[in-house]
């Protein structure tokens, strides 16, 4: 819901040199990602100003790239650069957290 409700951001920034849905679906592939990392950084701090100054340099970044420079390709390269780092970095965080998870729910135990 968070990635849907930010794309809008991003609907504007059209060159005609990448389809808009396949430079959205770019946008979505590393909004995920982040939101992700979001997700995990408020659930191991509790700190909603950790998640706050987390969602800063993404706001920045939309400001300071969204030139006529970066339109369509070089756009699209970057997004999928970006969501791709950022999808190994859930994929680390995510191996090194199983290591530290209970194999059973404490909330429900387990049936006999």
């Amino acid at each position: 819901m968070w990635c849907v409700l930010h794309l809008s951001l991003f609907a504007g920034a059209d060159s005609g040199a990448v389809p808009r849905a396949l430079s959205l679906a770019a946008t979505f592939f590393w909004m995920l990602a982040y939101r992700l990392l979001m997700v995990w950084v408020y659930g191991h701090t509790q700190s909603v100003l950790l998640a706050i100054l987390m969602h800063l340099p993404i706001s920045v970044m939309g400001f300071v790239l969204a030139s006529p420079a970066m339109m369509g390709v070089p756009d699209l390269l970057f997004s999928l650069a970006f969501g791709a780092t950022l999808w190994v970095l859930v994929a680390a965080v995510a191996a090194t957290d199983r290591k530290r998870l209970p194999l059973t729910d404490p909330i429900r135990p387990e049936r006999p």
